[in-house]
């Protein structure tokens, strides 16, 4: 077979695939939006979000996914034959890698740029999430410190010397660029030309300037405090620029490539299925994990969801980025193999590969693809030697790329596993950062029987990393899952990486034990019990099947945190210019359809704080009615108590959002549904909760839920909207009443201080009157306290006070003091208010104190 020809059929096949799958992922299975604003620009800090244009974050997200693995991983599965690595790159980076790197982007988008870990606590739960980071730390060590190794060896006088200067000043140039960009605003296409021609010179420079005389103990040492100094940098003064000008650098280096493959036109030396290698383990499984990077890779959804989603300036940026970079990272590995097969001669290929023994070195492994990569290059009328020192150049940079940006994935893990512990420590990053380093430098110097042990080592990132790149994919499925979208695109290649990682990991294991490599055998025992369980926490694992009654039965079974009694409705919502003149027409700039109601969106807040919640309430048997319960079911939400009520209309209402104020004008119908009545409720789920929250709207259902309540000493609130029959009744039975300004302005007349004097003479604990943005007033038995709002980018005020409920039952359960309860109740609803609808943009617990971490640094919330 000649090169040519399948190099030809990988690009006609990969632009096929982006013009027409990714197309179809992006508007069939994520309906990417546009104008929705992305976490860079909701929390822009100049440090770790940063907007940032779709050519420049291209640049950083492609050399930052790519780095040594797509050369390593190929350089190494040749010894399988040709035909195989072909296929796996081809094949699996379009089905596989491309739709993982892509949702798994989207996904964290869609939660506030959370990282993958702190996203599957969410979608699968906290046991999970613990899990999943410790997994990332093992990964991203392991495979960090292997680059360590790897970069230490070829720095090193009996290799490339020559490397080293260049890369050094590639350092020095992104530091510049950066600086000239953001902070002098320099023109990026001047700067990034002259960087360029300076990198290319500084090859030149090194080849007749080699830096000699430095020991690898000692290049790993400069490397580690180099990561370290990298990861706690602003992204834009050197992870970025050095990102951006290492892709150009890649790029060039790979048109380079394969316009000599295509003048040079080689046959494949090396043999198409090379069954059965002298001392090499089976094809399968180990091919599929020894090529990740290339085909598809669980390191990708650290970056997607640790870095790239933290820069993404629009979602519509997904598809080029994700499923873009992926194609673009296989096209790298493919020219590997071709490098390593056609490029080199076939006593060439024999040397390097006659067993799996003499593949025992990774160095060893890049000079077979130095070799093939220089001579393509040397078809162009470049010299050898220039051709093989920009390939080194190109390799060692982009290792280093990974480095810096995998210092900082360790980092931010590192950080979210002491939030998750509660080790105060870990949550500053200048601790995080040293103790990701000292992860990395153990790796990095672990031998075993006085050997390092770089090809074993890579052959555990591989298992690890493809773990994650299944769990990524566990992730996506519930995700997309709990909002109706099709699963199948990933739930396949989830099943399929998750049977070939295991199988995997099960034949290592075997063999450390035979070989006695009793530290192997620790490393890779405890990555398998640590995907496993957290695999084994997962609906779609054979121990919870996914069904819809699986949340319900869960919490049955226990139990609760929070039950809201009360009403729910259906919300159509459209965002508008200014309300349409009679008989116009008017186009919305966004729609939503969305649950509401008061009490039904309080305990989905509560649930996305943390809190195991329950709705009782009544709806009908209509599509409006089913699609409420479908979405709350998907929150998480138990429904044991809510009665359906055959032939019955739920209420839904049509509400028109003014983009200029975020006020709205609400069109509804209560329905035909009969009064929810005391008998309805089942007091008994009521009974097994730690608080309680109602509504006014279905009143003899909430006096008995509260009457229940009171007698087990449960704490009610009160969601007191408006004045209507039988609401007095109720405020007797409440420990908090939180009133709306119309609530006030009819108890009382004169004001909202007269009327919370009197909400809490009914006995409650305390009486609040929410403002709106102002905030809210309360009052206790000790005073008046005022607490101001927080000014956001609203978009839509709908359902603001019914999250401020949810918050507030969630702070009375944490037993806060009522300041500090409606300071984050504040917080809570503001953030809301930065999404369409009343749900969307309820955040979770760990975005809401991080916004209050910066808004509010006056007040605990640890």
């Amino acid at each position: 077979m000649n090169a040519f020809v399948v190099s030809v059929i990988t690009l006609i096949v990969y632009i096929l695939a982006y013009r027409f799958y990714a197309r179809f992922i992006a508007e069939k299975v994520l309906s990417l939006d546009p104008v929705r604003p992305t976490p860079a620009r909701e929390y822009e800090d100049g440090v770790d979000f940063v907007p940032t244009k779709r050519f420049i974050l291209f640049g950083h997200h492609f050399a930052s996914i790519a780095g040594l693995g797509p050369i390593l991983g190929p350089a190494i599965a040749v010894i399988w034959g040709w035909l195989p690595a072909v296929l796996w790159i081809l094949f699996g980076s379009i089905l596989l890698g491309s739709v993982h790197d892509m949702t798994t982007l989207f996904v964290s988008l869609r939660n506030r740029g959370r990282s993958i870990g702190d996203v599957t606590e969410r979608l699968v739960g906290p046991r999970a999430r613990i899990l999943f980071l410790l997994l990332i730390f093992f990964t991203l060590s392991l495979a960090m410190g292997t680059f360590v190794r790897i970069i230490a060896t070829l720095f090193s006088d009996s290799y490339h010397p020559e490397s080293v200067l260049p890369v050094i000043s590639l350092i020095a140039l992104a530091l510049l660029v950066g600086f000239l960009v953001y902070r002098r605003g320099a023109g990026i296409a001047p700067a990034t030309v002259a960087a360029l021609v300076i990198m290319f010179f500084t090859i030149w420079f090194g080849i007749r300037n080699p830096i000699t005389g430095v020991g690898q103990f000692w290049w790993v040492f400069l490397l580690i405090a180099y990561a370290y100094v990298a990861s706690v940098l602003p992204v834009w003064l050197l992870l970025q620029p050095r990102d951006y000008l290492n892709a150009y650098q890649l790029v060039i280096g790979m048109v380079l490539m394969y316009a000599g493959l295509f003048v040079m036109r080689p046959q494949i030396a090396a043999p198409a299925i090379n069954h059965a290698p002298t001392g090499a383990p089976p094809i399968f499984p180990f091919l599929f994990i020894t090529i990740a990077c290339g085909a598809i890779s669980g390191f990708h959804n650290l970056v997607s969801t640790g870095t790239t989603s933290k820069q993404l300036s629009t979602e519509s940026d997904v598809k080029s980025i994700g499923y873009g970079g992926m194609l673009a990272e296989g096209l790298l590995a493919m020219v590997v193999v071709l490098a390593c097969t056609p490029g080199v001669s076939r006593a060439e290929w024999s040397d390097h590969y006659s067993s799996w023994k003499a593949a025992s070195g990774l160095a060893p492994k890049m000079e077979a693809f130095v070799v093939g990569a220089g001579n393509f290059i040397s078809q162009v009328g470049i010299p050898v030697e220039f051709a093989r020192s920009l390939i080194v150049v190109m390799a060692v940079g982009f290792a280093m790329t990974t480095l810096d940006s995998g210092t900082r994935l360790l980092r931010y893990n590192l950080e979210e596993l002491g939030e998750s512990v509660k080790v105060k420590p870990l949550k500053n990053r200048y601790v995080a950062a040293f103790a990701a380093v000292l992860g990395i430098a153990y790796f990095s110097l672990m031998t075993v029987n006085g050997k390092p042990v770089g090809l074993t080592l890579w052959e555990l990132f591989g298992t690890t990393n493809q773990v994650l790149a299944a769990l990524g994919l566990l992730a996506v499925s519930l995700f997309l899952y709990r909002r109706g979208k099709p699963i199948l695109y990933t739930m396949i290649p989830m099943i399929a990486m998750m049977i070939m990682t295991v199988t995997a990991m099960i034949l290592k294991l075997k063999a450390n034990f035979g070989a006695r490599n009793w530290p192997l055998l620790a490393v890779g025992g405890g990555s398998f019990s640590c995907s496993w369980y957290g695999w084994s926490s997962s609906p779609y694992s054979p121990s919870g099947a996914i069904c819809r009654e699986r949340t319900e039965s869960r919490i049955m079974a226990g139990k609760l945190d929070v039950v809201g009694v009360g009403y729910t409705a259906l919300d159509y919502l459209g965002i508008v210019p200014h309300l349409p003149e009679e008989d116009h027409k008017l186009e919305m700039s966004g729609f939503a359809v969305q649950g509401g109601g008061p009490t039904a969106t309080a305990v989905v807040t509560a649930r996305r704080l943390g809190l195991d919640s329950a709705f009782i309430g009544k709806v009908g048997d209509d599509d409006f009615g089913m699609k409420m319960i479908e979405e709350l079911r998907r929150e998480g939400i138990d429904l044991s108590g809510v009665v359906v009520e055959k032939g019955g209309g739920s209420q839904f209402a049509f509400i028109l959002v003014n983009e200029r104020t975020a006020t709205r004008t609400i069109l509804w119908t209560r329905g035909s549904l009969s009064t929810f009545e005391a008998e309805e409720v089942d007091t008994g789920i009521v009974e097994r909760a730690r608080g309680l929250v109602i509504d006014s709207l279905e009143p003899r259902a909430a006096l008995a839920a509260a009457r229940a309540a009171r007698a087990a000493s449960i704490p009610v609130v009160i969601d007191a909207g408006t004045l209507r029959d039988g609401v007095a009744e109720l405020l007797p039975l409440c420990d908090y009443i939180v009133a709306s300004e119309t609530f006030s302005k009819q108890i009382s007349e004169r004001g909202h201080f007269e009327a919370l004097g009197r909400l809490l003479s009914y006995g409650a604990e305390a009486a609040i009157v929410t403002l709106g943005e102002s905030g809210c007033l309360a009052r206790t038995g000790e005073g008046f306290i005022e607490s101001p709002g927080f000014k956001v980018a609203a978009i839509d005020t709908t359902g603001a006070g019914d999250v401020f409920h949810g918050a507030f039952i969630f702070g009375v359960l944490q037993g806060w003091e009522i300041e500090k309860i409606c300071v984050f109740s504040n917080a809570v609803a503001a953030l809301k208010c930065r999404r369409l609808g009343g749900r969307e943009g309820i955040p979770d617990l760990g975005e809401a104190l991080s916004f209050l971490a910066r808004r509010a640094p006056h007040i605990d919330f640890s």
